[in-house]
């Protein structure tokens, strides 16, 4: 987790907002996809629930890589390993 400024809204500890909303949105759809597998029963209704579900995760993940693009400051590049 990277450290940041203390501000008047925020102590600067633990998880940031969007890291827990994205959290959260990741744990949900966990747990909704867990429910579908173990009621399955094929139904056109499963399979939009689970359509739905999984577009929700996708525009969570892409929330988070696009509003990562934006930190402050650059990751270093990853080592690659020696072949």
């Amino acid at each position: 987790m990277t450290p940041r400024e203390a501000t008047q809204h925020d102590d600067g500890e633990g998880a940031d907002l969007i890291h827990e909303v994205l959290a959260l949105a990741l744990v949900t759809a966990r747990n909704k996809l867990q429910d579908l597998k173990h009621s399955d029963q094929g139904t056109p209704q499963e399979r939009e629930q689970l359509t739905t579900v999984l577009s929700a995760l996708e525009g969570a993940l892409m929330l988070g890589l696009t509003l990562g693009a934006y930190t402050e400051q650059p990751l270093p590049p990853a080592e690659l390993p020696a072949a």
